[in-house]
């Protein structure tokens, strides 16, 4: 598992191991359903995150069986996962997710305002990723 920090350009490549099959789940946690989570929790990030912009989160059987328990919703294409239940899935996966270092609270609960970024640089950076241009605003 791979937490992914905001405001960040990227390309998902998924390579299948030589005859296996390879199956990804990606949880967008968008900035309003975060905010929404941490005044329900009373959760707030006292520091701006300084770490890494991408977090490995070790396996465990929790994080496991989170992911066995959403494999129904997104194998059912005739139904769609409702709204509330999304919200219970996401605050279930966040509530896991503190479990794990506490620099966790600060990167998931960072609201301030992202710094201003060297344009050029950024662009020089990422546009191999054939971003529209929409975007890259």
């Amino acid at each position: 598992m791979l937490l992914v920090g905001k405001n960040q350009v990227g390309t998902l490549t998924k390579t299948p191991t030589l005859g296996e099959s390879y199956e990804s789940i990606i949880i967008t946690l968008n900035e309003d359903m975060l905010r929404k989570i941490a005044l329900e929790e009373h959760l707030e990030s006292r520091t701006k995150y300084a770490g890494l912009s991408n977090i490995p989160i070790p396996s465990n059987p929790f994080l496991e069986g989170y992911f066995q328990s959403i494999i129904p919703y997104i194998r059912n294409t005739s139904e769609r996962m409702t709204e509330v239940m999304e919200i219970l899935k996401v605050k279930e996966l966040i509530k896991l997710l503190l479990h794990h270092p506490p620099q966790l609270q600060s990167f998931l609960f960072d609201f301030s305002e992202p710094y201003k970024v060297d344009l050029e640089r950024f662009m020089l950076h990422n546009f191999k990723y054939n971003v529209p241009l929409e975007k890259f605003a």
